[in-house]
């Protein structure tokens, strides 16, 4: 980067810092005079004819529809100026602030992978020695597990290191992991270390995925993709805090550094038309002389040409998304439906929100993942993800504890993207239902894997003494990638409190053992379509919401026109009336899609009572709480929806039990910022769980059957011939202890049940007609 004396009067430079590397390389590298860099405000709305400009040249930390925040350097400031385009600074040295915030906020007590996780000495990260000194120490405990391979060099001579963990000496389902693109993006290379020594740990446990990962996948480790830039920020920012981003090519007259992330080819992509990186070489998003000008980036492409990889994670910061192909043109990849299903599994346990690169960015061009997808001659296309970690509140450098709830979170993204190399599944769509008059649990599973899986084995279990699993297992022939099937699992409620809930572990074995936690509201309801015809006069709504068709379906939807208003505080209220008997609980059931400005704007769901008490449910599939970040709408202790959801999604809300409900109401909140498309709602339901006595009372044998334990023998008495029928029996704790398929006919019916146990016993008898229980006291 070119240093102006202009600035010196501003700050004090170091002028030349030759450090040696500590960590074994034995090289010398030489640290450049310290340029500060500035976050500024380009004061310029949506209708600016320099706003296109901007975003395509400049590094930007926030763009609203009325201003943009950038994060720039003195030359890019000056060429601001030269442009006539009004700004103002709001900081004058991030670097300095990073550096102070750390120093004061970190906290290094927090740790929730404490045997071999420990922080850097840079206030909680990791210096370059220290990054490849982990890895050395996990080599070192674990070497049949991790190989180390220098696969080039950069600018300065610093090598560029792959390490490979898992099967190392054969054929496995490939995948690659990587960071530090971006110099001053330390969070990234941390969440993986992080993740690596948490697997370990798990392994030494005996967990199934921690070993399915270490010894039946191969993945590659790039923990720094750019070591000249990380270095320059060691060394000029010891503590932390150092914002230099491109990697250290020179161009002879004091000017630094490419983008190696808009440097990649194919040619197609590093020059589209779209403009998002710039020529100017002071630009922070400069894209170099040609695509693959850089050693760094040669060497990645070599690698990646070698190898037989089937998908890859390349970790950024910051903004809370993960997003996929295709950056460099509006256009959605044939197979979106993979990507979104991947990235909607992730959603559930990160709340990133998910889309293509170029839908919920802009279009990018020169982006390492395009040229993963894009394959060539040498290697086939790779599903590649583009994660931005962490949330803009926090920018580059978050406090330690911070970062270390971001790198907790992100274990799973890190753990299914390395199993659907091969095969993966996962579970969504959970629900309790009644269908011909029977009681079901009713999931859906989906195979977000890169193969199609065979004979996948799908177990569902519960402790409950208050349930009977009349099915609990499932055999699936066959489930092709981003295929979905649904299964029901039959049950029936003995002690259950209407509205509980209750928790199921849902294993499946597919070649290894996944478990899925899910706690389901059981079991029967009665239910009001808010948005039916009916009922359509009990809505009020606030200024810009309104219910219209979508696909000949009602809607009820926050701003007729493209784009949501500045709302700041607007409602769609329904008033509820005429319930009869006591409810127990009850949930809001309904379909929505939404795009909402991500931490800053918000729409909720609140309930009141007949005294107009307000209450914000916090139980339900995907809230979360507000980001009370300054001057956003997302104010308050409160929790809600924001983001970018592109498909309608299933939802369930659940209201605190014995709420006396009056009125439901969807407020929505956006600041004077950027707008958005909103947030669209359909098949909205109110579910009412009643106080209705335990079903065991209404599940008796019917008169033509009776049932004794004897002897070890099960008895049945019959007035009548029943051929084929199925006979279960359960112990109390829901264990299926026998089943038959026998004919049942006039007269005693006798079942051997050997070495069963005095005590208490369920029979289930399914005569094709009705299904009917019987509990039976085994006598003593």
């Amino acid at each position: 980067m070119k240093v102006s004396k202009s600035i010196i009067n501003l700050y004090i430079y170091l002028t030349l810092i030759v450090i040696e590397l500590s960590f074994g390389f034995g090289s010398l590298i030489v640290c450049e005079a310290k340029t500060p860099f500035f976050l500024i405000k380009a004061e310029i709305d949506i209708n600016h004819p320099a706003r296109d400009f901007i975003i395509k040249n400049y590094d930007i930390q926030r763009s609203t529809d009325n201003y943009i925040e950038i994060i720039s350097t003195k030359e890019e400031i000056e060429l601001l100026t030269k442009e006539e385009i009004p700004f103002k600074i709001i900081n004058d040295d991030l670097e300095k602030y990073f550096s102070k915030r750390l120093n004061s906020e970190n906290s290094f007590d927090v740790l929730q992978s404490s045997k071999y996780f420990k922080p850097g000495t840079m206030n909680g990260y990791f210096r370059l020695n220290e990054i490849y000194q982990n890895f050395d120490s996990m080599k070192s405990l674990y070497p049949e597990f991790i190989m180390i391979d220098t696969i080039g060099y950069s600018l300065e001579n610093l090598p560029i290191i792959v390490y490979t963990i898992g099967k190392l000496h054969s054929d496995a389902p490939e995948s690659l992991i990587m960071s530090y693109s971006h110099a001053r993006e330390a969070g990234t290379p941390f969440s993986i270390i992080y993740f690596l020594w948490d697997l370990f740990e798990r392994y030494e446990t005996g967990d199934d995925v921690a070993t399915t990962i270490l010894k039946d996948r191969k993945t590659y480790i790039l923990p720094v993709q750019n070591p000249d830039g990380v270095m320059f920020n060691d060394t000029s920012n010891p503590n932390g805090g150092g914002m230099w981003r491109k990697n250290r090519r020179g161009d002879g007259n004091g000017v630094y550094g490419v983008d190696l992330n808009r440097n990649f080819g194919p040619m197609e992509s590093w020059d589209a038309p779209n403009g998002a990186s710039s020529l100017n070489k002071n630009s922070s998003t400069y894209r170099g002389e040609f695509p693959f000008s850089e050693p760094e980036n040669i060497a990645l492409k070599n690698f990646v040409e070698s190898k037989n990889i089937n998908i890859s994670v390349n970790l950024h910061s910051y903004g809370n998304i993960a997003t996929h192909p295709i950056g460099y043109k509006e256009i959605n990849p044939s197979d979106s439906v993979w990507y979104r299903a991947f990235l909607e599994d992730n959603f559930k346990n990160s709340l990133y929100t998910y889309d293509n690169i170029s839908q919920i960015l802009y279009p990018v061009r020169g982006l390492l993942d395009d040229f993963l997808y894009t394959g060539n001659d040498k290697f086939k296309p790779i599903k590649s993800i583009l994660v931005e970690i962490g949330s803009g509140f926090y920018s580059f450098w978050p406090p330690y504890d911070v970062m270390i709830e971001y790198a907790y979170k992100n274990r799973k993204l890190l753990e299914n993207a390395i199993l659907s190399s091969a095969k993966n599944i996962t579970v969504s769509n959970k629900d309790a239902i009644k269908k011909d008059g029977k009681f079901f649990l009713k999931f859906e599973i989906q195979n977000i894997g890169s193969n199609s899986i065979q004979n996948a084995k799908v177990n569902i279990k519960n402790d409950s003494e208050n349930l009977l699993l009349v099915d609990n297992l499932f055999v699936i022939d066959n489930i092709n990638v981003g295929e979905k099937k649904e299964l029901l699992f039959e049950y029936i409620p003995v002690g259950i409190k209407n509205g509980s809930f209750e928790l199921f572990s849902v294993l499946i074995d597919i070649g290894y053992n996944k478990e899925f936690k899910e706690n389901i509201k059981l079991y029967e309801y009665e239910q009001i379509a808010l948005l039916d015809d009916l009922n359509i006069s009990n809505w009020r709504l606030d200024n810009s919401w309104s219910i219209f068709n979508i696909n000949n379906q009602k809607c009820l939807v926050t701003n007729i026109d493209s784009l949501y208003d500045n709302q700041l505080n607007s409602n769609a209220s329904y008033k509820l009336s005429g319930l009869s008997g006591t409810i127990n609980s009850s949930t809001l059931v309904f379909e929505h899609s939404y795009k909402i400005e991500t931490e800053y704007d918000i729409g909720s769901v609140w309930i009141s009572d007949s005294e107009g008490n307000l209450t914000n449910p916090t139980i339900g599939d995907y809230l979360t709480p507000c980001s009370n970040i300054p001057l956003s709408a997302q104010i308050g202790e409160f929790y809600g929806f924001s983001g970018h959801i592109p498909d309608y999604k299933s939802q369930m809300i659940h209201f605190p039990s014995n709420s006396n409900i009056n009125e439901i109401a969807f407020n929505f909140r956006s600041d004077k910022a950027t707008q958005r498309s909103g947030w669209k709602i359909r098949n909205l339901n109110l579910r009412l769980y009643k106080d209705i006595d335990t079903k065991v009372n209404d599940l008796k044998l019917p008169a033509n059957f009776t049932a004794t334990i004897k002897n070890d023998e099960l008895i049945i008495n019959s007035s009548l011939n029943f051929l084929n029928a199925e006979i279960l029996v359960f112990n109390y704790l829901g264990e299926k202890i026998y089943y038959s398929q026998s004919n049942i006919t006039v007269g005693e019916n006798n079942f051997e049940l050997p070495g069963i146990a005095q005590g208490f016993y369920y029979i289930i008898c399914n005569n094709h007609f009705t299904t009917r229980l019987m509990k039976v006291i085994y006598n003593y």
